[in-house]
């Protein structure tokens, strides 16, 4: 029998304490650009994912359902933020973990939906009302109303902006 050896102490970590993440679209000006920065909307395919949760250190992990993963560091207060690009027009949901220094994953959280929409709407239709329209006929797009009704169509949820002698 020999003698004992004085060696390295170290530390076996076979489950962690990762916490629970919570995460989803960055609700700000460059991430959020729908009708409000809590809409879920964005035009970009490069949208910043944050959250909070986990432990300083760990590696938080982000997929989307296409298989494209993107990951960032949690900091000291449980914050992380991960910049992610290429994402596809459509609705995206991340599923977040985090993973710890010995490569122990936590469960996946699903975090909140958000919707990639990089195309412009198509130009729509806009027309003199037949109530509004005075001429010889009730196509014929003229009329003596100083306040006339325009109808048309557009791409559902988009924004329509008349102007007139370009004034909105």
């Amino acid at each position: 029998v020999s003698e004992p050896i004085e060696g390295t102490t170290f530390t076996v970590l076979t489950s962690a304490t990762l916490g629970v993440p919570e995460g989803g679209l960055t609700h700000d000006e460059d991430s959020d650009t729908g009708t409000s920065q809590d809409d879920n909307l964005t035009n970009t395919d490069s949208p910043t994912i944050s959250g909070t949760g986990g432990s300083e250190g760990n590696t938080v992990r982000v997929t989307f359902e296409d298989g494209s993963t993107f990951e960032s560091e949690v900091d000291a207060d449980g914050n992380w933020v991960v910049e992610t690009f290429g994402l596809s027009d459509g609705e995206q949901t991340p599923t977040i973990t985090f993973v710890d220094i010995a490569g122990n994953e936590s469960e996946p959280f699903v975090g909140e939906a958000f919707t990639v929409d990089t195309q412009a709407p198509d130009d729509g239709e806009v027309a003199l009302s037949t109530d509004s329209d005075s001429g010889a006929a009730d196509d014929d797009g003229i009329t003596s109303e100083t306040a006339p009704i325009l109808t048309g169509t557009a791409e559902a949820g988009s924004k329509v902006v008349v102007e007139v002698d370009g004034a909105e």
